[in-house]
């Protein structure tokens, strides 16, 4: 089990504005977009001006959403880290963490055949070698 002693409080800010404040952009762009397009005002009239200012205000309250988002991840970060120095933190358990650590490292991917033949000269006893009639059956059928 490992505790979470403290919170950047910076780093906590910036990644949960971003992430609340860009999925308000996505999901405000994307009814935008649909009311737009199926909205029976937008079809009638092709509402160009309608279809702006509600992406403009999706924009602006995504920005004004993410500020509000940053400035409250920056409390409740300060205040873990008060409470985590007078009761301890949260214990977790990193079990995936340590057994990826422990994976034994895979070779490099080959990227061209050129590489793939280097690989295999200099390591001839890894090569797989196909069972074929020249080199199981008669290996020297060609010099006879």
């Amino acid at each position: 089990m490992k505790t979470v002693k403290k919170i950047d409080i910076l780093s906590a800010a910036k990644l949960l504005s971003l992430m609340v404040g860009g999925t308000y952009l996505a999901v405000g762009i994307f009814i935008n977009v649909l009311v737009f397009i199926f909205g029976i005002p937008a079809v009638k009239t092709l509402d160009f001006l309608g279809l702006g200012s509600g992406l403009l205000a999706t924009l602006l309250m995504s920005l004004l959403v993410g500020a509000i988002c940053f400035l409250l991840a920056a409390i409740l970060a300060w205040l873990y880290n008060l409470v985590a120095k007078l009761g301890g933190g949260l214990k977790v358990e990193l079990a995936a963490a340590e057994a990826i650590a422990k994976r034994p490292k895979q070779e490099p991917a080959l990227s061209s055949p050129q590489d793939e033949i280097n690989h295999l000269m200099k390591n001839p006893a890894k090569a797989e070698q196909p069972e074929t009639f020249s080199s199981y059956d008669n290996p020297n059928f060609l010099s006879s």
